[in-house]
């Protein structure tokens, strides 16, 4: 009796391509394998990009609000704090 094959089993047959069963049906089965591969590869590499990249301007933008805190913010909370001390030598506080 005629058996259906499996969409999965059915071969291309289209300009350039042979059968499944010839050896080219194979070549055709590494070549989709390796394109699945590459693309797959691809993908990593490039969300590995993205997310260094990412993380650089991070970085970058905390170093900024750090010089930001260190060279303006702590000066002035000095000063402040001096002042107070100042003030409390001069028994007014």
């Amino acid at each position: 009796m005629f058996r259906e094959r499996p969409v999965w089993q059915l071969s291309r047959v289209s300009a350039g391509h042979q059968a499944e069963g010839s050896i080219w049906g194979k070549c055709n089965i590494i070549f989709m394998i390796r394109k699945k591969l590459s693309l797959g590869v691809g993908t990593l590499t490039g969300l590995l990009l993205v997310s260094g990249l990412i993380s650089y301007f991070q970085i970058h933008i905390a170093e900024e609000r750090l010089v930001e805190v260190l060279e303006v913010d702590e000066p002035i909370s000095a000063t402040a704090y001096e002042m107070e001390i100042n003030l409390i030598g001069t028994g007014v506080g």
